[in-house]
């Protein structure tokens, strides 16, 4: 019995050695008898385990607060949700006011992303922007980032090889022959594979602006939403 390469030489001298020592045994009666035993027994298991894990996050919020005040304004607040998997799903409401005297504006991005194995994208996206307008020229910006980023990556390779050769060679002249080659071979292969990538980025951004002034003037102007329903199959 063999098992990886370290013993292969050792049988191969014990089989050699067999082997002399039944040449040697004839006899001077010219009886000699030869059997042979071959037995071919193959086993190959190969297994392989791949898994793949990405989670990427991403969130990014922009505020701007800019405040202004003169004789006109505005406002508009612009919401859209879009949902891609085998359906496509969408819907863009838009409202718009504008006023004048007072305006206010607040600029609000936010942007989340997941993407997953399986095959399903969710994109959630919010625009808010009010606009405020003051005469007394105050200005602000605060700026906030933050990035953290991970990575882990882990990889496991196992690799088994067991080769089993058993052969009896008996030689014997003499009018009957019989053939018999055994001879075990086991090869066994496990591979695992498993890599997990995480990474995170988290970036938020403030702007606060602020200027003062006096009109207000109120316009309202709503747009319907619009929704489209469609469906991919493969």
């Amino acid at each position: 019995m063999v098992e990886s390469n370290t013993t292969l030489p050792n049988h191969r001298v014990e089989y050699d050695r067999r082997l002399r020592s039944l040449s040697r045994t004839r006899q001077s009666n010219t009886i000699v008898e030869s059997n042979t035993f071959i037995e071919l027994d193959t086993i190959v298991e190969s297994n392989t385990i791949v898994e793949s894990n990405t989670i990427v996050e991403s969130d990014t919020i922009v505020k701007s607060n800019t405040i202004v005040d003169r004789t006109r304004s505005s406002t508009a607040f612009v919401e859209s949700n879009t949902f891609v998997a085998s359906n496509t799903f969408v819907e863009c409401p838009v409202e718009s006011n504008t006023f004048v005297e007072h305006v206010e504006s607040n600029t609000i991005v936010e942007s989340n992303t997941f993407v997953e194995s399986n095959t399903i994208v969710e994109l959630n996206k919010i625009v808010e922007l009010n606009t405020i307008v003051e005469s007394n020229t105050i200005v602000e910006s605060n700026t906030i980032v933050v990035s953290n980023t991970f990575v882990e990556s882990n990889t496991i390779v196992e690799s088994n090889t067991i080769v089993e050769s058993n052969m009896i060679v008996e030689s014997n002249t003499n009018v009957e022959s019989d053939m018999m080659v055994r001879s075990n071979t086991i090869v066994e292969s496990n591979t695992i594979v498993e890599s997990n990538t995480i990474v995170e980025s988290n970036t938020t951004v403030e702007s606060n602006t602020i200027v003062d002034c006096v009109c207000r003037v109120e316009h309202v102007r709503r747009v319907p939403c619009r929704r489209v329903e469609h469906d991919r199959r493969l």
